[in-house]
């Protein structure tokens, strides 16, 4: 999101450079930083449940592959 209280992934898209795992992680046990905290999420949402999250915070968010600007680029593109 772009809003004061979730992540800036438009302003900030290296937050989606890493692995799906990494991802997964964070989604599933949660994440504090000194930007804020992500709540967990694992015992709301299953595996698919979670793969669905972040296939739509990469196709919404991520930036678009050069090629296909339809595509969202991969992590190691992104992580170049």
């Amino acid at each position: 999101g772009t809003g004061p209280i979730g992540a800036n992934f438009v302003a900030e898209p290296e937050r989606l450079a890493q692995q799906d795992a990494v991802l997964d992680a964070v989604i599933r046990d949660g994440l504090t930083t000194d930007k804020g905290a992500m709540p967990a999420f694992g015992a709301l949402l299953d595996d698919t449940q979670r793969s669905s999250v972040l296939a739509y915070v990469r196709g919404r968010f991520a930036p678009k592959n050069e090629e296909n600007p339809k595509e969202p680029s991969t992590p190691s593109e992104t992580a170049e």
